[in-house]
């Protein structure tokens, strides 16, 4: 509707006692002004005004009275007026561009034809005033009026489908109401006894690990919950804040493309930026220009990382996003601003990547969901992403299942197997010793009152790592590298007649001793998952 028709129609002018005064006030047939959209569909853009015309004194006074002649008692009432017609009509103003309601969510309109319709209102129903001072007053009055008390205030809590309204905070459906702040709506219906076996035998195809289907479900399942309530401790929020990046690795023709397909059928191409790491974190404008596309986007999921250049540099941009931390953005022409609602991430690699930064503040934000099984050419099917439209309803659903599972977790993710193994190869390739602690469970504090720990030399620590490296085949570090970790990581150690000794909580020296090959190794969870959203055959 940006750059919509207008046309002009009549409206009744009556009291609150139902008197039509128009005739007295001279303002017979007093038009509201109609914006056309691109299919031909009338929508008011001034909602009600005929009512609120009706009963302004200094319509009538106008009319009758000015003559082009400047009045200033006149002038300041009609100013008045005007800044009850701007608080009343349907215009509303988001992130700099002005929105009506089209019959079922708000979309962007021109200044131009806002202003066209304004001024046509205002000749129409007999302002005495010059095109210039009609223009003043849009500009002046009315517009900033509009900017002030008709903010829309989307949240991503509120969905629209093609049948109507799902508020998400207490699971109700409506009708199409401008109540309600939507910009967007899913061109399919909510159907909430929908189901999507054809999905499901899917995933389960590709991510045989229950777990991990668990986590991309709940990952999903963020992009129906507006950050900023989960955590804000001023508001008395208290869940763990959600600074996870979601991995899908592993080769091609696994799925993770009809995944991505599907996600951005679900939640509207326009939801879903695809900007890449290297972009995502650039400096100077190229990166700010990069940023400004996370604007209103649920997910930015960049569906073909690069490997080599994720986490190269820039890691500090990387993890203030993750972390939902404001970054700064510029449009060409426009100042330097902050994001404060910023998207959550999801990149598609096809191999683990290669870090600069081996810090446990940048490894324990990533989330891996491990797509080992490869797809024989003879069973793919190349239509699966189109086939999956016809049960977008029952995914939906099946997201939404996702949703209440976090919330039921209190935002956190459960471990699986794939995830596990691919965050324990990506420490190996970063920081081995960190690799090495992780995999034997090697804790530094206690975990339950009177847990006994164990004394390590610092020789048999060496040894340990050592033997851990040539088994996974990555260079052992240096001696001063291993007593560094394992001081940054906060390992108590005490000097001996025989050297130094290392205090160890959650492992035995015979358990250290046993080889641990990574990429051999199962690292299947142990019991049953407990009851909760998640359906049966999710």
């Amino acid at each position: 509707m940006t750059d919509a028709g207008i046309e002009y129609d009549t409206i009744n002018c009556e009291t609150a006692e139902g008197e039509d005064i128009s005739s007295s006030y001279g303002i017979r047939n007093v038009p509201t002004v109609i914006v056309l959209d691109d299919n031909g569909e009338k929508e008011e853009l001034f909602i009600g005004l005929g009512q609120i015309i009706a009963n302004l004194e200094v319509i009538k006074k106008y009319s009758k009275e000015a003559r082009f002649t400047y009045m200033p008692d006149l002038e300041n009432d009609l100013v008045d007026e005007i800044y009850r017609v701007a608080q009343q009509c349907n215009v509303k103003w988001f992130d700099g561009s002005f929105y009506v309601f089209d019959g079922k969510i708000y979309v962007a309109v021109s200044n131009d034809a806002i202003e066209g319709a304004f001024k046509v209102w205002m000749s129409r129903i007999g302002l005495k005033i010059s095109q210039k001072r009609k223009q003043q007053i849009f500009r002046n009055e009315f517009l900033p009026m509009v900017k002030l008390s008709n903010k829309l205030s989307p949240r991503l809590d509120i969905v629209a489908f093609s049948n109507g309204i799902l508020d998400l905070s207490d699971i109700t459906f409506h009708d199409f109401s401008p109540e309600y702040h939507v910009m967007y709506y899913h061109p399919y219906k909510y159907d909430k006894k929908a189901k999507c076996n054809l999905w499901q035998k899917f995933l389960k195809e590709v991510l045989p690990d229950k777990r991990s289907r668990i986590i991309l479900q709940m990952f999903l399942g963020l992009g129906l919950i507006e950050r900023g309530t989960v955590y804000n401790q001023c508001e008395g929020k208290d869940h763990p804040k959600i600074e996870l990046c979601l991995i899908l690795i592993g080769e091609g023709a696994n799925g993770k493309s009809v995944i991505y397909q599907t996600a951005m059928g679900i939640f509207g191409r326009d939801r879903i930026s695809g900007i890449d790491y290297d972009e995502l974190t650039s400096q100077g404008d190229e990166g700010m220009r990069a940023r400004r596309l996370l604007r209103e986007a649920i997910f930015n999921w960049s569906s073909d990382s690069d490997s080599r250049t994720f986490g190269r540099k820039r890691t500090g941009v990387f993890k203030r996003i993750v972390s939902g931390e404001p970054v700064t953005d510029r449009s060409i022409g426009n100042n330097v601003t902050q994001n404060f609602n910023l998207p959550y991430l999801i990149f598609n690699l096809n191999e683990l990547p290669y870090p600069d930064d081996n810090s446990l503040g940048f490894i324990r934000r990533l989330q891996f969901i491990s797509f080992d099984v490869t797809i024989p050419k003879a069973n793919q099917n190349k239509t699966l992403a189109q086939d999956l439209t016809a049960e977008y309803s029952g995914i939906f659903n099946w997201i939404l299942r996702g949703t209440k599972e976090i919330r039921k977790r209190k935002f956190q993710f459960p471990d699986s197997e794939g995830s596990r193994r691919q965050l324990l190869l990506a420490q190996l390739r970063g920081n081995p010793i960190v690799a090495w602690i992780n995999a034997y469970h090697i804790r530094s504090i206690p975990q339950a009152p009177n847990e006994q720990c164990i004394w390590v030399s610092a020789k048999e620590v060496v040894r340990c790592v050592e033997d851990f490296c040539r088994d996974n085949d990555v260079e052992c570090p240096s001696k001063q590298k291993i007593g560094h970790t394992l001081t940054d990581h906060y390992f108590d150690k005490k000097r001996t007649a025989d050297g130094y000794e290392y205090k160890m909580y959650g492992v035995s020296l015979g358990q250290l001793l046993d080889p641990f090959v990574i990429r051999n190794e199962s690292f299947a969870i142990e019991g049953e998952d407990e009851d909760g959203f998640i359906d049966a055959n999710d």
